[in-house]
Parts: structure tokens; C-alpha cells; sequence
């Protein structure tokens, strides 16, 4: 017998009282199981959007955190952060050069551009682990984006090189500005020390020729 027809059934022998506490059982189970999937909708809506954040945004979030009574040390991570997703997305694309590319100019360029910039990746995280600074561990959404870009383009080489070429470009900026707004005078040295590589990297780039 479902719970409706114990309802009736009560009411009909003269007990109101148990069909009244039979809907009130009805309805809790009712509110519990709502309960329950609002919570997995909760859950599931929390997990898909950690996986749409970017590494770098959820570091921005906890040096916001750790350093939120200290502009200057907010601002120098904020240039570490922002400098160490962008040679991510360097090593990257030179690893894509690697693998995808067909002339051999553009795979030589790509290892050395490869090893150089984790070189200079490792020289900022070990100045992040000093000052405490969170990390991202993987390229922003954006950047995947171009990688996917690139992959599809029927011309690979000649559009790694015009993608490689603006990542450089992009990189001197970020360094001259920290060279010139950086809080932190062992920071500013770090990016003054670098920019000579990234900039003959640039040279490089522009020098190469793709058949």
C-alpha cells in the first residue's frame, strides 16, 4: 500500500492524526531528496569552475591573501605571477616547435628557446619560493587558446614563428616594466638580468628564415 492510501486509510478510521504525520514524512522525504540534489548541483558547479579558472588567477587570488596588508609585496607578486604564466606559455610553444615543426631551422630555434626559458622560469620561482609568492603551474585559458590556433594552422612553422615572435614582444614589455616599477630591488635586478637573453631571442626570431 503506497503512502497516499495510508493517508486515506487513516483518515477514513476515524485517525486524522496519523494521515497528518504520514504527509509530514511524505513532504520531509520530499524536501531531503531536493536537499540532497541541490547540493550535488552545488558540487558539481564548483568543480567545473575551478576547472575553467586559470592557475594563474587562483595564485593572484592567494598572494591577494597573504599579502593584503602590503601593497608593495602585492604588487612585486603580482609581476612574478604575471611573468611566470607568460615564459609557461613560451617553454609551451617551444615544446610545440619541437614536436610540430617541419624545418630544422625552427626545431633548433625551439630547444634552445625551450631550455633558456625554463632557465629563466626556474630563476623567478626560486625569488617566489624566497618571498613566499604563489605560482601558476599551467598556462591561462588564453594561451591554451593560441596553442590550439597554432596546431590547426595548415602553414605550422610560419605561424609558430609569428606566434613565438609575439610572446617575445610581450615578454620585453613585462620586464621593462618591472626593471622600472618593481617594489623590490632584488626583483628588478632578476628582470634587468633577463632582458638581454629574451631580447636577443627577439633578434633571432626576426632573423630566421622560413622556406
Amino acid at each position: 500500500m503506497n503512502k497516499r492510501k495510508h493517508v486515506d486509510v487513516a483518515l477514513e478510521a476515524g485517525r486524522p492524526w496519523l494521515g497528518t504525520k504520514v504527509n509530514m514524512l511524505t513532504n520531509m522525504g520530499s524536501q531531503k531528496k531536493l536537499f540532497i540534489v541541490l547540493v550535488l548541483m552545488l558540487f558539481f558547479s564548483e568543480c567545473g569552475q575551478q576547472q575553467k579558472e586559470d592557475s594563474k588567477a587562483i595564485a593572484e587570488e592567494k598572494n591577494e591573501a597573504k599579502f593584503k596588508n602590503n601593497n608593495a609585496r602585492e604588487k612585486d607578486a603580482h609581476f612574478v605571477v604575471d611573468v611566470i604564466a607568460h615564459t609557461l606559455a613560451e617553454i609551451k610553444m617551444a615544446e610545440l616547435g619541437e614536436q610540430k615543426a617541419k624545418a630544422l631551422g625552427v626545431k633548433e630555434m625551439a630547444t634552445m628557446l625551450k631550455a633558456q626559458h625554463t632557465d629563466i622560469m626556474n630563476k623567478f620561482k626560486s625569488y617566489a619560493t624566497l618571498k613566499d609568492i604563489s605560482l601558476p603551474n599551467d598556462v591561462t585559458l588564453d594561451d591554451k587558446k593560441e596553442e590550439n590556433d597554432v596546431i590547426s594552422e595548415r602553414d605550422f612553422d610560419k605561424e609558430w614563428c609569428s606566434e613565438i615572435k609575439k610572446l617575445h614582444e610581450k615578454s620585453i614589455l613585462k620586464l621593462e616594466d618591472i626593471s622600472n616599477k618593481a617594489e623590490d630591488s632584488e626583483l628588478k635586478e632578476l628582470a634587468e638580468e633577463t632582458l638581454p637573453m629574451v631580447r636577443l631571442h627577439y633578434d633571432k626570431i626576426l632573423a630566421m628564415k622560413i622556406n
